[in-house]
């Protein structure tokens, strides 16, 4: 209820989101590239968040089932949305949706996905 409240009040996030998906994280790959992380950066000052312990992760890539009160609907909308905004500005380096390119243009990643099969080759090659 708190959320539905909040965003009766706040009626502009979907405007919003649009907003920075067009006007900021469009165009060509290097703008795109240089835009998101100054996004990520500024997000990350404030908002840490493991993609290992991530609830909002989880929660974004499980199986909805359709549902018919149309309150529980709205609230999930906006659930929904909020996951994806977070996914998307805090989690797409972790997923490679996008890549950190450092000052020589090399390609470089912050963040890592253990896996057993991540820990099985690190030993195997003793990385």
């Amino acid at each position: 209820d708190v959320l539905i409240k909040y965003f009766l009040k706040y009626k502009h996030i979907l405007n919003d989101w649009g907003h920075i998906l067009l006007d900021h994280l469009n165009g060509d790959e290097l703008k795109r590239n240089e835009s998101f992380g100054m996004i990520f950066e500024e997000i990350n000052r404030e908002i840490k968040c493991d993609i290992n312990t991530c609830a909002q992760y989880k929660r974004y890539f499980q199986n909805r089932e359709m549902q018919t009160d149309s309150h529980k609907s709205e609230l999930q909308f906006y659930v929904d949305l909020m996951d994806t905004i977070h996914c998307h500005l805090l989690h797409s380096y972790d997923v490679g949706f996008m890549i950190k390119i450092d000052a020589n243009d090399s390609i470089s990643t912050d963040h890592e996905i253990k896996t057993e099969e991540n820990e099985r080759t690190e030993e195997a090659f003793a990385i």
